[in-house]
């Protein structure tokens, strides 16, 4: 297999993780199953799942794929597509709502803080436990014990699914 035809299996992942990390149909099912049992706000919940599933699906790269040089290339095509994405999002909401917000930003500062707290329970049983909790922190719901299953259930589908994907193309 020449060089050229690995970078574009690969990019070819990474368009594949993006378009599905963008996605939002499996995530309004889990949102109307949260909010018809908590005081989640639809938008919000939304709004939080779209970012957890960004993050989940570019965690999935090192987390699940083991070759280091296909890790650094599918991860660097996938942020970069993530990127122009925040990048149309930033201008939408710029020029739509006037608030000003960097949408990569906000995706980085809580990409940081999903790693902060899984990095502060290295002793949980399984990483949704402590993204369950983390994530109903990030939508103000911290004792809402739907929102924490929400956020837990996004998290351990999107990891399953990409486990199943990354098999499927050969490269876990």
């Amino acid at each position: 297999m020449t060089e050229k035809t690995n970078i574009s299996i690969e990019n070819q992942i990474a368009n594949t993780l993006f378009t599905y990390s963008v996605s939002r149909d499996d995530l309004k099912n889990i949102a109307k199953e949260t909010i018809e049992n908590s005081n989640a706000e639809e938008a919000a919940l939304l709004y939080e799942l779209q970012i957890l599933k960004i993050i989940t699906a570019g965690v999935s790269i090192n987390y699940l794929i083991e070759s280091q040089e296909k890790k650094n290339e599918i991860s660097k095509i996938y942020w970069e597509y993530i990127l122009e994405f925040s990048k149309s999002v930033t201008e939408a909401t710029r020029k739509y709502s006037n608030v000003d917000i960097d949408y990569f930003e906000v995706i980085k500062d809580k990409l940081n803080y999903y790693l902060k707290e899984l990095s502060q329970n290295k002793g949980a049983a399984e990483p949704a436990s402590v993204i369950g909790p983390a994530f109903a922190v990030q939508c103000l719901l911290p004792e809402d014990t739907f929102v924490i299953l929400a956020g837990a259930k996004l998290f351990k589908g999107v990891l399953g699914g990409l486990k199943i994907y990354y098999e499927k193309q050969g490269i876990i």
